[in-house]
């Protein structure tokens, strides 16, 4: 009968890389919602993806076949991204922040596409549409943020431009919280204004 040995490092790293691989593919596929169209089609193609080495499922091999599936590659795709860049604005009521977030996605996936002759997307051109599709009551913060653009001793960044955004979208909100209290109020006041018979 042999004598158990125990696991020389080189096996215990392997077995902790194993079991990692594992969480992360169970993470991958979690991540994806299941319930949508598209989220079903992510989830096929992730579940498919193992190999004889990891039968629980390959993350680095999903991971590519995402990659290989969403991202875009070629110029019809990139066009595609640059008109949806272009034609977006913030709507009426419309968190700001997850709409600046969907633009520094979209400019992160149009400038890893190859196109020969095609310049990267910079931050200026970034904060240049965000303050130029805003709406009429941000005018105040584009203003300000306008003459921010244009020093040359401290270059306005994309965090600063969202930082005051997000502020003045609060104020808005904010503003409309209490019209809309003081307007109910004052309809309340003018409903019983004359009902009280001690009063007369």
């Amino acid at each position: 009968m042999k004598a158990k040995t125990d696991p020389t490092p080189v096996d215990e790293k392997n077995i902790t890389t194993f079991e990692q691989a594992i969480l992360a593919f169970e993470d991958l596929i979690l991540s994806i919602n299941g319930e949508s169209k598209a989220g079903k089609v992510a989830f096929e193609l992730v579940n498919r993806c193992t190999t004889t080495n990891n039968p629980d499922g390959d993350t680095k091999l999903a991971w590519s076949q995402l990659v290989h599936k969403y991202k875009p590659k070629t110029a019809p795709s990139y066009i595609q991204q640059k008109k949806t860049f272009v034609n977006s604005k913030l709507d009426v009521g419309e968190d700001p922040d997850k709409w600046m977030m969907k633009l520094k996605a979209l400019r992160t996936e149009m400038n890893r596409v190859f196109i020969p002759g095609k310049t990267e997307m910079s931050d200026v051109d970034l904060i240049i549409h965000i303050l130029a599709t805003l709406g009429d009551e941000y005018e105040v913060a584009i203003s300000n943020l306008e003459d921010r653009l244009t020093s040359s001793t401290k270059p306005l960044e994309v965090e600063e431009v969202q930082e005051k955004i997000i502020m003045r979208h609060n104020r808005i909100k904010q503003h409309k919280k209490e019209y809309i209290e003081e307007k109910a109020y004052l309809a309340f006041k003018k409903q019983f204004k004359g009902l009280c018979r001690a009063c007369g």
